[in-house]
Order: structure tokens, then sequence, then C-alpha cells
């Protein structure tokens, strides 16, 4: 028993060992994307299926790079506190790439946590989403008129996302936007630009229910 003991005291050292080296050595993936779906813009148990089948559409070399859909941030009322915190603190590190927001609170955040679609997007890029820009109101007031002025912050994807169904029966829009500090600029335009792409729409298997 003596013996016994030893020998698993020293095969349990051993493992240790040879996972410590593993954890050392194992290739390191690079974050390529992060989309921050908030307040049940996508469902939490399609997010990951729709993050797989992107990665697959892009041909994503997985060993090297990794992608990240958060499904799990509501920041809609005072008792998500926690998830603000999150989301903030992933914002604050430059960790988001992408958010995906229904209208409404889509409305109260844009101008803090992203910039306007010119500053953003490609010429060709904002040419095709013309039809789907979502503006926000800001505090400057326009010269003119007096009214508050509108700045185009947001693209309307309700169509081309696995939409949280009830959110789209009640007449919401999902907006998408790309996070004013991301580290990941080139890639997160890529990102909507293969939103907006019809082939790579296509691409989402019919189980995610894409929203007509």
């Amino acid at each position: 028993m003596y013996i016994l003991s030893k020998v698993l005291i020293a095969v349990g050292i051993l493992a240790a060992v040879i996972y410590t080296v593993y954890l050392i050595v194992r290739p390191k993936t690079e974050n390529y994307l992060f989309v921050a779906i908030l307040d049940g813009a996508v469902e939490q148990g399609i997010s990951d299926d729709w993050r797989l089948a992107y990665e697959e559409a892009i041909g994503l070399d997985t060993k090297k790079y990794e992608t990240r859909f958060d499904a799990t941030l509501y920041i809609s009322s005072a008792s998500d506190m926690d998830s603000g915190q999150r989301l903030s603190a992933y914002v604050f590190a430059r960790e988001v790439d992408v958010m995906i927001i229904p209208e409404p609170t889509f409305q109260k955040m844009a101008t803090g946590y992203s910039k306007t679609l010119e500053e953003q997007l490609p010429e060709d890029l904002l040419a095709q989403v013309r039809d789907r820009i979502c503006y926000v109101a800001v505090e400057d007031k326009d010269s003119e008129n007096g009214e508050p002025k509108v700045c185009a912050y947001g693209i309307d994807v309700t169509d081309l996302i696995p939409a949280n169904p009830l959110e789209v029966e009640a007449g919401i829009r999902m907006i998408a936007c790309i996070c004013g500090n991301t580290r990941h600029e080139e890639n997160a335009v890529e990102f909507i630009r293969y939103l907006l792409n019809q082939e790579g729409a296509g691409k989402i298997p019919d189980n995610l229910n894409v929203n007509p």
C-alpha cells in the first residue's frame, strides 16, 4: 500500500508538470472579432451556432484566431448593472468590435460607444447600407431650424441575423454598429460586409431562423 501511494503521488505530480508545460507551450489564439449582443437581440442558445457558421463562412483558421459572440449582456434596466459593468470593462479594454442592439437601447447608448458610419465605413459599404441606416439624435442643434441634429450611427440588420423572434414580432429593429475604439476595425468592417452579402447571409443554417 505504501509503494502504491508513492506511485500515485508520483503519477499525480508528473501529470501536473505535463499539464503545466502544455499550458505554456500550446499555441495561443489571437482575438479576431468580438461581437457583443445586447438585450437579447439574438437568443443565447443560438449565438454560438451563429459564431461557428460565421467562422466557417469566412474560412477562419480557428487554431490561430478566435471569435466571441456574447449574448449574455443585458443593460436595458437598472437590475442589469452587472452586465452593464462587464460591457463597460470590455469596451474600456478595447475588446469589443461590433455591437448588435435592439433599437430602443441603441438610441440611448450609440453616441457613447460608437462613431458615425461616415467615420468607420469605406465609401462602397456606406453606399450599400444607405437604406438601412439608423439615425441618432445628438446634442448639437441644427443651426437652421433649431431641431436636434441626427447622425448615422447604426445599420438595421434585423433580416440579416438570427434575431430574437419575440423582439422582431414586437416591431423592434436590431441595429449593428462598430465600437468606436475597436482594435480590429478592419475585421469589424468585414463582418458588416459579410452580413450585407446575401451569399454570406445565406450560409447561416436554416435552424438559426434568420428573419425575412
